[in-house]
């Protein structure tokens, strides 16, 4: 179990404990942190870490170990959520949609998996895939 001072905020990208102010931050990222998500036995977390143009999900182990990356890709990571079993992660994952730039108005589909990673090394599998159609899209 993680200590009590894992409670905390999100202060320009970087976990702090609520206990006192002067404590350092627990981890550092590079982009704005959230879906905070306590793994089932409450020693990790889960999160999201939002750097723009795409996100990570991260798992935080605890004090002096080092964040880790599930199947870290250029696509928009989000929404983890534990297994019962806290050995994996499923989240949403955002496709590919081609072009870039439209070629013309038109509404496009934004196709969307869902990806079951590995905690402990991170790889992940796509367990499910959107039709790639207007209706299989995310919204």
């Amino acid at each position: 179990m993680l200590p009590a001072t894992i409670v905390g905020v999100v202060e320009n990208s970087r976990f702090r404990s609520l206990r006192e102010s002067v404590e350092p931050s627990l981890f550092y990222d590079r982009g704005k942190v959230d879906s905070l998500v306590w793994s089932p036995d409450g020693t990790r977390l889960a999160f999201v870490s939002r750097r723009g143009t795409h996100n990570f999900i991260g798992v935080y182990p605890g004090p002096g170990q080092p964040v880790s990356w599930m199947a870290p890709t250029s696509m928009g990571d989000d929404d983890p959520v534990w297994s019962p079993d806290g050995r994996r992660i499923a989240f949403s994952r955002m496709l590919p949609i081609g072009d870039i730039v439209p070629q013309n108005l038109a509404i496009t589909p934004k196709p969307f998996a869902i990806m079951v990673a590995t905690v402990a090394d991170g790889s992940a599998t796509m367990a499910w895939r959107s039709p790639n159609t207007l209706r299989g899209s995310y919204t």
